[in-house]
């Protein structure tokens, strides 16, 4: 079980929904995650609740059960076209005694897709902290929105020095490859995978962000699934989240970033005129198990414990993960 609750939303209807659904629930509806209104009236449920949220901001449901309480929101999220939104909370640890809070932790694609919605969507998420993780040629194309009082950082994943003018993919070539690259094309990103999570200074500059506190924090490259997959399989490393848990979050592909899929293959259509180039658009826009699992495969034989590996990697000492838990868990009791 990765999750204790789940919410999910069709227009102004939510639906939250228990994993264990031989418990009663009492349930108080909030526009923070911090706080609930002081004398409101909490709802009561077993195994579902649907309600009605009217209002422009993000509903947090604050749960209470037996002895125990936390806060649910909704994972999904929504702006413009930039259809890989997600917020990285509700994600039980492996002690099961925590989740990952809600509000504070983002992944996406590029938000330049929010178009004209970028500085509201901002706003509505607090954030202090956007972290782009894309190549020069993606970033000068596709330049991040600038919102005052967020700071945004460009730290390529791949690019030794963020200043150099190249870019290590260029997509539409890739396209036009023949037939026979298709093993190299795997090989590529099995190689990528195994090297990706290492030392990369563009993770590195994430947690001295995560560990000051510059949040709520939004992570992204191009598609948000390989270079931001990476970012939160080492963000839930840190917090203790396991490895079914993290393959789950990087495997997730909602019907949003299905139209995703289909918004990019519009963008490169004129580069799309094989079967042979649309499956190499699959392959790069598509979400494999097998690359994540390389890299957590990589760090257990190499490291043995997530703990070791973020010491050596990124030289997170016990009292910096400490404080992330701290910091970015909510405890269950």
């Amino acid at each position: 079980m990765d999750r204790l609750f789940d919410l999910s939303q069709k227009e102004e209807v939510f639906l939250l929904s228990a994993s264990d659904k031989g418990k009663t629930y009492s349930v108080y509806l909030s526009s923070s995650p911090d706080q609930f209104p002081e004398g409101s009236d909490p709802l009561h449920f077993t195994g579902e609740l649907r309600f009605e949220w009217k209002r422009n901001d993000r509903p947090f449901c604050h749960v209470f059960w037996e002895d125990c309480s936390t806060v649910v929101s909704v994972q999904e999220l929504s702006a413009g076209n930039c259809y890989n939104l997600r917020d990285l909370g509700g994600y039980l640890t492996s002690a099961g005694d925590a989740v990952v809070k809600y509000g504070l932790l983002y992944r996406s694609d590029q938000p330049d897709s929010m178009g004209s919605e970028a500085e509201a969507v901002y706003r509505k998420l607090g954030l202090k902290t956007v972290i782009d993780f894309r190549g020069s040629g993606e970033h000068t194309l596709w330049p991040d929105p600038v919102v005052p009082g967020v700071d945004n950082y460009w730290i390529p994943v791949f690019d030794e020095n963020p200043t150099a003018p190249r870019e290590h993919l260029d997509l539409p070539d890739i396209f036009a490859k023949d037939d026979d690259w298709k093993q190299q094309e795997s090989d590529l990103f099995r190689e990528t995978y195994l090297r990706m999570p290492f030392g990369s200074p563009a993770y590195v500059q994430m947690f001295e962000c995560l560990l000051k506190n510059r949040i709520p924090m939004l992570i992204h490259c191009l598609a948000g699934k390989d270079r931001t997959g990476i970012g939160a399989m080492l963000i839930l490393l840190a917090l203790g989240v396991p490895e079914e848990t993290i393959l789950k979050d990087y495997m997730h592909r909602s019907a949003a970033f299905q139209a995703y899929i289909d918004y990019r293959k519009n963008q490169f259509q004129q580069h799309l005129i094989t079967d042979i180039s649309q499956r190499h658009f699959s392959y790069f826009f598509g979400v494999l198990e097998e690359h994540l699992r390389a890299s957590l495969d990589r760090i257990r034989k190499e490291y043995g414990t997530p703990e070791n590996f973020l010491h050596a990697s990124y030289h997170l000492t016990q009292e910096d993960l400490k404080k992330l838990r701290k910091d970015y868990l909510l405890p269950l009791h």
